[in-house]
């Protein structure tokens, strides 16, 4: 990542700020989200 890349960077923060704004047991299902398969229980 460049520091021309203003979309990436803008991306990188949006990723960031979802990740530490999710805490707990949400941040664990959000791989439901994506299409995967959840088989924890």
């Amino acid at each position: 990542m460049t520091a021309q890349d203003v979309g990436g960077i803008d991306r990188f923060l949006l990723l960031h700020g979802i990740a530490f704004s999710a805490g707990g047991l949400p941040l664990v299902l959000l791989d439901n989200d994506v299409g995967q398969i959840n088989d924890h229980l």
